[in-house]
């Protein structure tokens, strides 16, 4: 029988992962919501628990020391048992009907790996954010891991999200590494436009740092940034990191 697994890192956010894991039991084909706490030290495996007690669906799991986001998603994509697996950031929340349109793609086409769909995005404060005109939007979406749904045995040959600490940093970038491996050796990544995620923005969020780093260009369609720390410029640490992940992910695909 066709199932998903829902991966979520958890981390002190007991007052919006009830949502988080709602918006997923929902979703047809569901099988499993495999929740890894990252040693939170607020009231989150407690709010967790109490829904795993009403359905059997929701796994918990704890990490013995904090790890970040990649260590969790690899730990919870390897004690998963269905054949696809999708992520969800705990303040975030899937929209009706994502797994039922998606998943019938996915069987269609046994040679499709991974499916990417549309976003939107809502600052509490600001309200929406950054709309599907906006030159940056396709550049957020590409970059997002949460709005992927694909073959958990794709996502384990490639070896699953890079770990390197320098991701851990303040302008993160594993999911851009993630993304773009996915797009390069696990062609062909098919792309919906209908939107299935929400990501509730915040100050301080990656995608509202983003969006003070960055503006609009002249040049249509297109935008640039306005400033870049030493890590983030052309062959600093950061492109070191994703090039270093490319060539593993590479390596791991190669055949034979």
């Amino acid at each position: 029988m066709t199932s998903v697994a829902v991966i979520i890192p958890l981390y002190n956010d007991a007052l919006r992962v009830e949502r988080a894991i709602q918006s997923a039991l929902v979703q047809q084909y569901l099988a499993e919501v495999i929740v890894i706490d990252d040693c939170s030290t607020d009231d989150s495996v407690r709010v967790v628990r109490e829904l795993a007690e009403q359905d059997q669906r929701i796994r918990v799991f704890s990490l013995a020391q904090n790890s970040g986001p990649a260590v969790a998603r690899n730990f919870g994509v390897e004690k998963a048992d269905s054949e696809f697996i999708a992520f969800l950031d705990s303040d975030d929340e899937y929209l009706p009907e994502y797994f039922s349109d998606v998943i019938p793609l996915m069987l269609e086409d046994s040679t499709l790996h991974a499916c990417k769909v549309g976003m939107e995005f809502w600052d509490p404060v600001k309200g929406w954010i950054l709309p599907a005109y906006d030159a940056r939007y396709p550049a957020v979406v590409f970059s997002s891991s949460c709005n992927i749904l694909m073959r958990r045995h794709a996502f384990l040959q490639m070896g699953g999200f890079s770990t390197d600490p320098l991701f851990r940093e303040a302008n993160g970038g594993e999911d851009v590494a993630f993304c773009q491996a996915v797009a390069q050796h696990l062609a062909p990544l098919r792309r919906i436009d209908k939107i299935f995620y929400r990501c509730w923005s915040q100050a301080g969020s990656h995608v509202d740092k983003f969006l003070q780093e960055t503006r609009l260009a002249a040049v249509k369609d297109g935008f640039e940034f306005v400033r870049l720390n030493e890590q983030q410029k052309p062959g600093g640490g950061l492109e070191q990191a994703i090039a270093a992940y490319m060539k593993r992910v590479a390596e791991r695909l190669a055949p034979g």
